[in-house]
């Protein structure tokens, strides 16, 4: 193999200031490390949707943690006696009868 037979890339190292950085690679080796980068079929990235998506990220995380700080709140003061008054289903049958009435 000659230096012909190289792969190389160039990055910015956040870590050092954004220094440009290379690095040479065979081919096969290259191809390993970029399939890494590849999702399987069927496969997605769920960091971009849901409450975590940039258009809504500020709103929903404020939003839960509103909803989380209300939830804890009414938690606090509450008795015993409310949770314990709705019955405890003893396996998924009787939870699917309890919540869908079939």
């Amino acid at each position: 193999m000659t230096d012909d037979d190289k792969v190389l890339i160039a990055w910015q190292d956040r870590k050092h200031g954004y220094v440009k950085k290379t690095a040479a690679f065979n081919p096969v080796t290259f191809m390993q490390k970029f399939l890494l980068h590849v999702l399987p079929f069927r496969f997605v990235r769920i960091r971009y949707y849901g409450f975590m998506g940039n258009t809504v990220r500020k709103k929903s995380i404020a939003l839960i943690r509103c909803l989380l700080s209300d939830s804890n709140a009414d938690n606090s003061g509450s008795d015993d006696s409310a949770q314990d008054s709705q019955p405890v289903p003893s396996g998924w049958v009787d939870l699917m009868i309890m919540l869908t009435g079939e």
